[in-house]
């Protein structure tokens, strides 16, 4: 792991450090590991993908086709294999995870009520998710609410620095999300977020039937969730760079037109391809000045004298 350690704050004052080594869990993991796709999402997501299992063959194919019946035959036991390392390989990821915590780390998930069995278990979302939890001061041995309100404060409160680079503002904004979502936080919940996306839910609708009222409820919720999270991560972008970007928006939704991003992706990709317009210098006032006196000095000699009665040029 290349000395890169979980520890509490007040141990690091680098605030990327749980995000630089869990990064470094998962390079790790898929250069050690057995299959390891199948558990490297566990660092970005804290969750498992579910192996497919390949679907049994018709009897009669079974029978007849033997090229059919060795291709799934193979594919069933690659799947067993796969399904048997798993174990091993979440267990793996737990060890390493514990190992890497700093003394003061370990006690304190320790200290958590359900921390035996866990451990017991094994468990390494849970002791990412308790981890990641602590490094952002949000602790199940604290007053919940006093670690909800810290949970939405830093939220709320975070933005892109002028010098951080985009990936960084990603994850930790992720970081930021993640924590709210792992302890029950509800993010685009509220009833105007719902039912400003229930339109758009409708529209995806693939089906020829109506929409059902509860699945359009669930779906216009997840919807919403993540427009709300896109939103943010647009406007905590650092304003010097992207200014120009977030009020185009502004200005586009007050004519009618949305072009706020769905979710987190999208909203990345329209920073990450951003590019400004460019800046247009005013001429200095003396060149103006000069121009001016140019042209009236040009009207004044190509103007003709007329000579008057009494000979005298006026």
């Amino acid at each position: 792991m290349n000395g890169n350690v979980f520890q509490c704050p007040g141990e690091s004052i680098n605030k990327q450090q749980f995000l630089k080594t869990v990064g470094v869990l998962e390079e790790h993991i898929n250069k050690s590991f057995e299959h390891p796709k199948d558990v490297a999402s566990v660092c970005k997501t804290f969750e498992i993908v579910d192996i497919i299992r390949p679907p049994n063959l018709p009897t009669d194919v079974y029978e007849k086709d033997m090229g059919a019946k060795m291709i799934w035959e193979s594919e069933m036991k690659q799947f067993l294999k796969r399904r048997d390392k798993m174990e091993s390989n979440l267990r793996a990821i737990y060890s390493i995870a514990w190992g890497q915590c700093s003394p003061m780390m370990q006690s304190k998930l320790e200290s958590l009520d359900n921390f035996e069995a866990k451990s017991t278990d094994c468990d390494c979302i849970w002791i990412l998710k308790e981890i990641q939890g602590i490094t952002h001061r949000f602790e199940g041995t604290r007053n919940i609410f006093i670690s909800l309100d810290d949970a939405w404060y830093a939220y709320y409160t975070y933005f892109q620095g002028k010098d951080q680079s985009l990936d960084e503002y990603m994850k930790e904004y992720r970081s930021l999300v993640q924590v709210l979502d792992h302890y029950g936080a509800t993010i685009g919940s509220s009833g105007p977020h719902i039912a400003s996306v229930k339109s758009a839910v409708i529209a995806d609708w693939t089906s020829d039937t109506t929409i059902p009222p509860d699945v359009l409820e669930k779906r216009a919720i997840a919807a919403a969730r993540l427009k709300v999270i896109a939103i943010g991560f647009m406007k905590r972008a650092d304003k010097k760079r992207y200014g120009a970007l977030w009020s185009d928006l502004e200005n586009q939704f007050t004519r009618g037109v949305d072009q706020y991003p769905k979710d987190l992706v999208g909203a990345y990709a329209m920073l990450l391809n951003y590019k400004p317009p460019p800046v247009q210098h005013n001429q200095p006032r003396r060149d103006r000045e000069q121009d001016d006196d140019v042209t009236g000095l040009s009207f004044l000699q190509s103007a003709q004298l007329i000579p008057g009665d009494d000979s005298d040029d006026s």
